[in-house]
C-alpha cells in the first residue's frame, strides 16, 4: 500500500512538472500578467531595441519606423528567451534569429514574434499590457504600437 502511495505522488509530481514546462500555460501566465509601466515615452526616443526590464523580462521595446512596439522576448520554436543583439533577436537554445520586427530570419522558428499591446498613460510612460497579443497579421492595429513624435 506504501508503495503505491509513493508511486501515485511522483507521478502527480512529474505531471505537474511537464504542466510547468506547458507553452500553454506560460501563455496564461503572460495573459493574466498585469500591465506594467515602463517608464517615460523619452526614454525610449533612440531607434533601435530597449530591455527596459533587465533579466526577468518578457519583452523588448522596439523603436523602428517612427513607432514604438512590445515584442515578445520568447522565442515562438520552444518558447526558449531570447536575446537581443546587434539590432535583432537571437535564440541561445537552437539559433533561430528574428529582425527587430519580430520576423524570422532563421530558423528553426517558423512564426513571427508576438507583440503587446502598448499605450501612452497621463503621464506619457509607456505601458504595455501582455494580455493584449497582436500576431504578425495584427501588427498595424492601433493599440499594438505608440506613434512616436
Amino acid at each position: 500500500m506504501n508503495t503505491l502511495h509513493r508511486r501515485q505522488f511522483v507521478m502527480a509530481g512529474m505531471a505537474a512538472c511537464a504542466c510547468a514546462a506547458c507553452p500553454a500555460l506560460r501563455a496564461l501566465a503572460a495573459a493574466t500578467a498585469p500591465p506594467v509601466d515602463v517608464g517615460p515615452i523619452g526614454d525610449f526616443g533612440a531607434r533601435g531595441i530597449h530591455d527596459p526590464l533587465g533579466p526577468g523580462r518578457r519583452f523588448f521595446l522596439v523603436n523602428r519606423g517612427g513607432r514604438l512596439y512590445a515584442v515578445s522576448a520568447t522565442c515562438t520554436h520552444k518558447a526558449v528567451k531570447l536575446v537581443a543583439k546587434g539590432g535583432s533577436f537571437r535564440c541561445p537554445r537552437h539559433g533561430s534569429t528574428f529582425a527587430a520586427d519580430g520576423k524570422v530570419t532563421k530558423s528553426p522558428a517558423k512564426r513571427a514574434l508576438s507583440r503587446y499591446g502598448i499605450r501612452l498613460d497621463e503621464n506619457r510612460h509607456v505601458v504595455v499590457d501582455s494580455s493584449l497579443v497582436f500576431g504578425e497579421d495584427r501588427w498595424d492595429d492601433a493599440a499594438a504600437f505608440v506613434e512616436l513624435p
